[in-house]
């Protein structure tokens, strides 16, 4: 695998998939070892991947280093109406952008922002309306942060943890690469390693009873919905760290 030749200095750089990326249903390379109990599913958990505005991750940059069907159910659980032009304000700070629903941290670790919060240029980018506006920034953005968590997970231990199964809330979940990528992009890698953690000490079983509070309950249950509906996802071409 080579590196992308992306513009200006991404906190992280994804490598690119050998040969083009194929349709949705068609036969693809064998993904990475993604630890025991990982399967391969050929469906997005939820919903069609498209909206409104009918683009999709695939025909928007086909070189991306993401299986895009693990992009279009990301894209499910967090814009599907509004896809790239997607802007929700709530939740502090510049809000959440685009079709995967960007905040600024993600976007400073990408480089797209400086520490202060402010627009550095990359890609073309100078301010929120002209992300909204570029679907294939978003697109690049999206593979360098999803690659950013994988590595995040990695230094905290996070993926030592695959093939664990959780005696769930709604069912029972074995933990895979995917599911950790989609609950850490909702609630960052700290917090996938805290609910974890939890889990670890409470015999892996998932019981709302022994969560800390109210707003601990709202994050491990949303960190617990994203594990499994993305646990037999194909994440395809992260790298590894």
């Amino acid at each position: 695998m080579r590196n992308l030749n992306l513009p200006g200095p991404p906190c992280y750089r994804v490598a690119q998939a050998k040969g083009p990326q194929t349709a949705r249903g068609a036969s693809r390379p064998p993904a990475p070892a993604q630890g025991p109990g990982t399967q391969t599913a050929h469906a997005p958990p939820q919903g069609t991947g498209k909206s409104a505005s009918g683009a999709r991750a695939a025909t928007v940059w086909p070189g991306s280093p993401v299986n895009p069907q693990f992009l279009d159910a990301l894209h499910d659980l967090e814009s599907q109406q509004g896809n790239y032009q997607e802007f929700n304000p709530t939740g502090g700070g510049i809000g959440a952008l685009g079709r995967y629903q960007i905040r600024k941290l993600a976007l400073i670790d990408t480089g797209m922002m400086d520490g202060q919060g402010n627009w550095t240029g990359r890609l073309g980018i100078h301010s929120k309306q002209d992300f909204l506006n570029n679907p294939s920034a978003q697109e690049r953005v999206i593979a360098e942060h999803l690659a950013n968590l994988d590595r995040q997970l990695r230094i905290k231990g996070a993926t030592t943890h695959i093939g664990q199964q959780i005696d769930g809330i709604k069912a029972k979940i074995t933990i895979t690469m995917p599911g950790l990528i989609a609950a850490a992009h909702k609630e960052g890698a700290e917090g996938t390693r805290q609910y974890l953690q939890h889990l670890q000490k409470h015999g892996w079983r998932s019981d709302p009873s022994t969560f800390p509070d109210v707003d601990t309950e709202a994050k491990y249950r949303a960190i617990e919905t994203r594990l499994r509906l993305f646990e037999n996802e194909r994440l395809d071409k992260i790298p590894r760290h």
